[in-house]
């Protein structure tokens, strides 16, 4: 039981309350948001220091703070241009710069609240402390240090700066509001977590095939308007019926049926790729193949054919290719469905097999 608790809050700490799987399966969802977030708000911080760097050449209340905001700008202008250029490919750049950016925020609270208003409540520190660790999502754990780290440094500053009365509040108000803040940050770390996995899994549900792990129809819909934008040169459409479906459901069972759409699935999976490779009915399959020629696509469908037929299947096979500034979505789709049922009559004919096919 002891080690069953350790294991939760080392999971909470770390994951949000999730495993290190289902956390790894959002990081990217994770990364995406904060890249936003942090452009957003580094662009309201940027103009809102500006705009009191230049107040305080004509208001003597904030003069004394002026090289604050001019550093602070010059800081905020530097991680706004990181955020834009470098994060998106480089994540450590983007976590880096999120810490930064808190670091400022907390920084600045600390020079209003203490050296630069020493008679006064440090209420902008406070009031930093329980907002920023909402800004971002990441694991509670750095969310947590990193207010810790900031209230241990109110501390002495506060000590140096106040006197009295003001200086025994501002102490039991930080440590009191910083213990909050890192409860109420690792609770809320935890729910964007969950509500992140949650979409994820939602979405993944709508658009992908339970059985075969492919694209479903709602996605190949969607999707298909896109396409002549995705290629360069050329796209292929492969389109591929699974022969015999009903009758091995019949016959051995639908598990047995299951397993010969996996096997089709997987086959064109590892030959066409999984993210223009869809399963659009109960046996039909489409894949898109932008600008590969037409004898790799040849050679690729004669592999899938063969390997198939090894496994004791069948599949009719439809491929048609167009130029790109030719392409019309549904002439080519139709077309390879036309092909692949023309292959799917040879096949009943040469069977001896009596079908009305379509």
């Amino acid at each position: 039981m002891k080690q069953s608790r350790i294991d939760s809050l080392r999971e909470l700490l770390l994951y949000g309350g999730m495993t290190r799987e289902e956390y790894n399966q959002i990081t990217g969802e994770i990364q995406s948001s904060n890249r936003k977030n942090l452009l957003v708000y580094t662009a309201v911080a940027g103009v809102y220091l500006i705009c009191m760097y230049f107040l305080s050449f004509f208001s003597g209340s904030i003069s004394a703070n002026r090289y604050v905001y001019f550093g602070a700008t010059l800081v905020d202008g530097t991680i706004f241009a990181a955020a834009k250029c470098l994060s998106q490919k480089h994540p450590r750049v983007l976590l880096v710069c999120i810490y930064v950016f808190i670091s400022v925020l907390y920084t600045f609270g600390i020079v209003l609240g203490t050296i630069s208003n020493t008679d006064q409540l440090a209420v902008t520190f406070v009031a930093a402390l329980l907002a920023v660790p909402l800004l971002f999502t990441d694991c509670p754990v750095r969310m947590v240090a990193s207010i810790g780290v900031f209230v241990l440094a109110f501390m002495p500053v506060v000590f140096l700066t106040k006197t009295g009365y003001v200086r025994t509040i501002d102490i039991i108000d930080v440590a009191m509001f910083g213990t909050m803040s890192m409860i109420t940050s690792t609770y809320m770390m935890r729910v964007k977590c969950q509500r992140i996995l949650f979409e994820q899994r939602a979405l993944m549900l709508s658009q992908t095939d339970v059985l075969t792990g492919l694209y479903n129809r709602n996605l190949y819909e969607r999707s298909l308007a896109g396409y002549p934008a995705r290629c360069r040169e050329s796209l292929s459409c492969i389109f591929v019926d699974v022969d015999g479906l009903h009758e091995l459901n019949n016959t051995r069972g639908h598990a047995a049926g299951d397993e010969m759409l996996r096997f089709v699935a997987e086959g064109m999976r590892k030959r066409f790729g999984v993210e223009h490779t869809y399963r659009i009915g109960g046996d039909e399959f489409v894949a898109f193949v932008p600008d590969r020629p037409e004898p790799a696509i040849s050679e690729a469908l004669e592999d899938l054919r063969r390997s198939v037929e090894g496994a004791g299947y069948h599949v009719a096979i439809g491929c048609v290719t167009e130029k790109r500034e030719k392409i019309d979505m549904m002439d080519i789709i139709r077309d390879a469905e036309t092909r692949m049922y023309q292959a799917k009559k040879q096949y009943y004919a040469e069977k001896g097999i009596i079908r009305d096919i379509r």
